[in-house]
C-alpha cells in the first residue's frame, strides 16, 4: 500500500502560488492526499522558472516537505527509491512526463488543452501520456484532443481547477470600490476593461491594445479604460513590454498596469471593472476567466477550444490576432445589457457547477483513492 502522496511541480515553489488556499492547483492535492491518510511530499523541479516568494505578502499555506531536485541523476535516484508511491504530475515538461514511468500509481495534469506543434513532439507526448494511470483534464477540449492524438480514452479525466466562486462573486462594499476606482484613477463614465494574468507573448496583449485604441478612436468620450492585472514577462522574449506598446499607440492614459495582486485584491478590481478580455492562442483552463465570471463581468473570450468547449454560448468570441471583431464585441457588450444580464447568469452557473470545491475535492480524491 502506497504511503506518500508525491507531487512533481516544475517551478521552484514556496508553497504558494499566490491564490487562496481552495484555488492553488499545487496546494490542494496535497490537501486532499493528506486526507486520505497519505504522506503529502513536493518535488520542485524548477523547469519553469522562478515562482515569485508571496510569503511576505501574506500568503500562509501549510507546509508540506518540500525537495529541490535540478539534477537529473539525483531526481532518478528519488523516483527510483518512491518507485511504489502515488506520483501527481504537474505540466508538459520532461521531468513531469517520465516521472510516469515510476511509481505505483502514476496521474499526469498538462495545464495544456492544446497538442505539441511538432508531429514528432506529439508522438512523444503521447507516448508518455499512455505510461500514466489516470491523467487530469481541465476542460472537454482537452479531453477530445488526447483522445484525438490517441491517448488511452479510460484513462482521461474531467476535473477542473478549483475556483472560489462564492469568493469572488461576493458584493464588494461600497467604500472599497471607491477607494479601488481612485486608486487607478477610474472614472464613473469609464467603460473598465480587465485583462487577468502574467503577460507573455501567447496572451496576446498587441490584440487588446489594437482594440482599445479603435474603441477609444471611435468614440466622443474616450472613455475605455484598460486595467492589467499582472507581471509584464516580455522582456524574457526581448518583445516591447505592455508600458511600450502602450506609449507607441498613444494609449498612456487609457492602460493602467496594477503589477502581481493578491486575490483579495483581484476581487477589488473586478468589482470596479464592466468587462473581462482574453485574447491568448493557447491556455489549460485559465482561471482568470472563471474568477471573473464569477465576479458577474461578461467574457470577451479568443476563439480556443479551452474556452469555447465551456462558454460557447455565453461569450463573444474573437481570433487572438482579430482586434477589429474584439473591439466590436466589447462595443456590443457595452450597449447590450440584456445579453450581458443573461451570460453573466450563465457563466455564474457554469463556474459554481463545475468548478466548486467540494466537488473537485470529491472527485480528486476518488481518483487519488485508485492509487491505493
Amino acid at each position: 500500500m502506497s504511503n506518500k502522496f508525491i507531487e512533481i511541480v516544475p517551478i521552484t515553489y514556496t508553497g504558494s502560488m499566490g491564490l487562496s488556499q481552495t484555488e492553488d492547483y499545487f496546494y490542494t492535492p496535497l490537501v486532499f492526499a493528506k486526507e486520505l491518510g497519505l504522506k503529502p511530499e513536493v518535488v520542485s523541479t524548477s523547469e519553469i522558472g522562478v515562482q515569485i516568494d508571496v510569503s511576505k505578502k501574506g500568503v500562509q499555506n501549510q507546509k508540506f516537505k518540500t525537495h529541490y531536485i535540478t539534477n537529473w541523476v539525483k531526481y532518478f535516484k528519488y523516483l527510483f527509491k518512491n518507485n511504489k508511491e502515488i506520483i501527481y504530475s504537474n505540466s508538459r515538461v520532461p521531468k513531469s512526463l517520465i516521472a510516469g514511468l515510476f511509481g505505483k500509481y502514476n496521474i499526469f495534469i498538462s495545464h495544456h488543452a492544446n497538442l505539441p506543434i511538432k508531429f514528432w513532439q506529439r508522438m512523444i507526448f503521447r507516448f508518455f501520456a499512455n505510461r500514466f494511470d489516470a491523467i487530469r483534464v481541465c476542460n472537454p477540449y482537452e479531453k477530445t484532443e488526447l483522445i484525438r492524438l490517441g491517448v488511452k480514452k479510460k484513462i482521461i479525466h474531467l476535473i477542473p481547477l478549483v475556483v472560489d466562486h462564492e469568493f469572488y462573486s461576493k458584493k464588494v462594499i461600497d467604500s472599497v470600490q471607491t477607494k479601488t476606482k481612485k486608486k487607478y484613477g477610474l472614472k464613473k463614465r469609464d467603460i473598465v476593461l480587465v485583462y487577468l494574468a502574467n503577460i507573455r507573448s501567447l496572451k496576446r496583449m498587441d490584440t487588446v491594445l489594437k482594440a482599445l485604441k479603435k474603441l477609444n478612436d471611435e468614440s466622443d468620450n474616450k472613455n475605455y479604460k484598460l486595467l492589467v492585472c499582472g507581471k509584464d514577462f516580455l522582456y524574457q522574449e526581448k518583445l516591447k513590454s505592455v508600458k511600450q506598446m502602450t506609449e507607441e499607440m498613444g494609449l498612456k492614459d487609457y492602460v493602467i498596469e496594477t503589477g502581481w495582486l493578491s486575490f483579495e485584491e483581484i476581487r477589488n478590481v473586478l468589482s470596479v471593472a464592466n468587462i473581462n478580455v482574453y485574447s491568448s492562442i493557447r491556455e489549460g483552463q485559465c482561471l482568470g476567466v472563471y474568477e471573473s465570471a464569477a465576479a458577474g463581468l461578461p467574457q470577451c473570450l479568443s476563439t480556443i477550444g479551452s474556452f469555447t468547449s465551456v462558454f460557447s454560448e455565453s461569450a463573444l468570441f474573437h481570433h487572438p490576432d482579430d482586434w477589429n471583431r474584439l473591439a466590436k464585441n466589447i462595443k456590443y457588450y457595452s450597449n447590450n445589457k440584456k445579453t450581458v444580464k443573461k451570460h453573466i447568469s450563465t457563466n455564474k452557473k457554469i463556474v459554481s457547477e463545475t468548478c466548486d470545491y467540494e466537488k473537485i475535492r470529491f472527485q480528486l480524491k476518488d481518483l487519488i483513492k485508485k492509487g491505493l
